[in-house]
């Protein structure tokens, strides 16, 4: 929103940025100078098509097949790639836009153009540090440096992020990659409280509530390598919130399973998916066993199912990790209890 010192009539004020005699006098960083500049309008234009496109590639798929059935079957990487066309037309038309750089810096980390991605955050953040753009910049920022192993400096982006406005869900989500970036730094105790304050935000942001059972899991405080009782005993009931679109209510233990797969998940260093994998598999046993305290149908098959696929994960995490890894042993701890389940 842009708030102007006198509440000009529509028409008028469209009829003052018609001027551009004037604006050549104003400062080059000023709201008039970048309405007047020449070709501000078609660069205007090609922000706001990237931003439509951008929009459809985020949208739900049942969403996007009633807004815009005719793009129901294009695929993200090609909306990504189009929107991102759409941004780089209009940077070439106006080079310092922080919201295009933002924009643009978010679909070339998608794309895998770190660099560029770094490049266009970077130069968003310089022309407008406290802006709307900026909380985009840094998000993508943090993401760049944890594809690069650089968990330090993520975690400062994403510190950073939080202290300019943005909505609860973007929080909950920023405060969840955070709680990663300190587990990847070894400080479990920082993960802990950053994954507590992700899910009291979003109660039902499943990624959320199983890297709280890691961060729990690596701390030791939990007596048994358990997942669900690590997720527990941070809350008896919010395990009971976990819910997929697929189900009106009630306990849903594959929303755990579906979240190490959703769009824009991935892992650094790339053996750390059997941890979360481990630790999933062995939240969904326990809430299908007999006597699980979530109301869960009980079903021995799926049981035993999930306890395999556990085990393997562990054993894949053990062949991944390095020797020096913080969480070998307690990985092998993972793996010595559900042998034991198996004898």
């Amino acid at each position: 929103m842009i708030a102007t010192p006198v509440n000009l009539p529509r028409a008028a004020l469209c009829a003052l940025l018609t001027l551009t005699p004037v604006a050549a006098a104003q400062p080059a960083a000023s709201l008039w100078s970048r309405a007047t500049a020449p070709r501000a309008r078609e660069a205007m234009t090609a922000r706001r098509t990237a931003d439509w496109i951008n929009l459809l590639d985020e949208l739900p798929e049942f969403l996007r097949d009633r807004l815009a059935p005719e793009r129901a079957d294009v695929s993200h990487d090609t909306l990504r790639r189009e929107a991102l066309a759409h941004y780089d037309r209009a940077l070439a038309l106006r080079p310092d836009d922080p919201r295009a750089l933002a924009a643009a810096a978010h679909l070339r980390e998608r794309t895998g153009d770190l660099d560029g991605a770094a490049r266009d955050a970077a130069r968003a953040l310089v022309l407008d540090p406290d802006g709307p753009s900026a909380q985009d910049a840094h998000f993508t920022l943090a993401v760049v440096h944890t594809w690069r192993n650089e968990h330090a400096p993520c975690r400062d982006h994403y510190l950073a992020s939080l202290r300019l406005p943005m909505s609860e869900s973007a929080r909950a989500i920023v405060l969840g990659n955070l709680g990663d970036a300190y587990l990847a730094l070894g400080d479990v105790g920082a993960a802990v409280e950053s994954y507590v304050a992700c899910v009291t935000l979003r109660p039902e942001y499943a990624l959320g509530w199983l890297g709280l059972a890691i961060a729990r899991d690596r701390a030791l405080l939990d007596p048994t390598p358990d997942a669900a009782t690590a997720v527990r005993a941070a809350s008896d009931e919010a395990i009971a919130h976990l819910r997929t679109p697929r189900t009106a209510s009630g306990f849903d233990p594959e929303a755990i399973i579906d979240a190490l797969d959703a769009e824009g998940v991935f892992y650094v260093p790339t053996y750390d998916r059997f941890y979360y994998e481990g630790m999933a598999h062995e939240a969904v046993a326990r809430a299908s066993a007999a006597g699980n305290p979530f109301g869960a149908p009980v079903d021995a098959a799926q049981v035993q199912g999930h306890r395999t696929a556990a085990t393997e994960a562990w054993r894949r995490y053990l062949d991944g990790a390095t020797p020096d890894d913080a969480w070998r042993s307690r990985a092998a701890a993972h793996l010595r209890a559900l042998e034991a389940l198996t004898r």
